[in-house]
Order: C-alpha cells, then structure tokens, then sequence
C-alpha cells in the first residue's frame, strides 16, 4: 500500500480521475532551481501495473511495447517484479 504523505497549504492539485495530483508546492521557481541543484521526486500515481501470463508472454509483449522484456546481451527475460518503462503501441499505427 502506498504511503500517505501529508501535502502542504501551500500545494496546488488537480484532479485526476479519482486521485489528486500535486501540480506545484507553491513556488514553482523555486522548484525548478532544487531540480538543477540537487534532485527531485516525482509523483506518477496514475500509472498502473501490468501483469502478463503464459508460455509466449515475453514475444507478446515485445511485439506490442516500444521496450523489450529481455535482457538483450544475455536473451534472457526480465526477472519476475522488475520493470521497464515503455509505450503500448497500437495496431493501427505502431505507435
């Protein structure tokens, strides 16, 4: 279960669906000069979770990510609860 962090007076949300998504804690210039100094964190709670089964998982999802499933130096798939970022492609475009 995710934490629940509090969020501060000064934040600004929007709504995303049923969830609430922080836009700005107030500053955003402020903001932006931490991300060039130091580092930021990044809050993505619409994203979800894909989960595939069978035999032939691993050729499926090749064909329909912009990312592959397999470790392309060893062939080897990706080990069970690790993850990649990719787009799902469509079957009208490819994209």
């Amino acid at each position: 279960m995710p934490a629940i962090i509090p969020i501060p007076e000064t934040a600004e949300t929007q709504s995303y669906g049923d969830i609430e998504i922080v836009t700005t804690f107030g500053e955003p210039q402020a903001e932006y000069a931490a991300l060039h100094r130091t580092s930021g964190l990044l809050d993505l709670p619409f994203r979800g979770i894909l989960e595939v089964t069978g035999r032939d998982r691993h050729t499926f999802l090749n064909n329909l990510l912009t990312n592959q499933v397999f470790d392309k130096n060893t062939k080897t798939p990706l080990v069970v609860g690790s993850k990649v970022y990719a787009f799902l492609l469509n079957a009208k475009t490819g994209r």
